[in-house]
């Protein structure tokens, strides 16, 4: 696991900071990564996610160099 956070049921945005993770692959020469979501296997709660569809809270993908 790399990063943890909670997240709530109110619709909004979550950001997950992945930089020291990115650039620890990028020193030990790994250049293709994934990311998954997952959901606290305590809870059964749902985890929904916007489409790039949806009118609001569309999901975006961050990349700072």
């Amino acid at each position: 696991m790399v990063v943890t956070v909670p997240v709530g049921l109110n619709a909004q945005y979550w950001e997950w900071n992945l930089t020291a993770f990115v650039q620890n692959q990028i020193a030990t020469g790994q250049h293709t990564m994934s990311l998954e979501l997952q959901n606290d296997a305590t809870t059964s709660d749902p985890v929904n996610f916007n489409s790039r569809e949806a009118a609001s809270n569309k999901p975006q993908l961050v990349v700072q160099p």
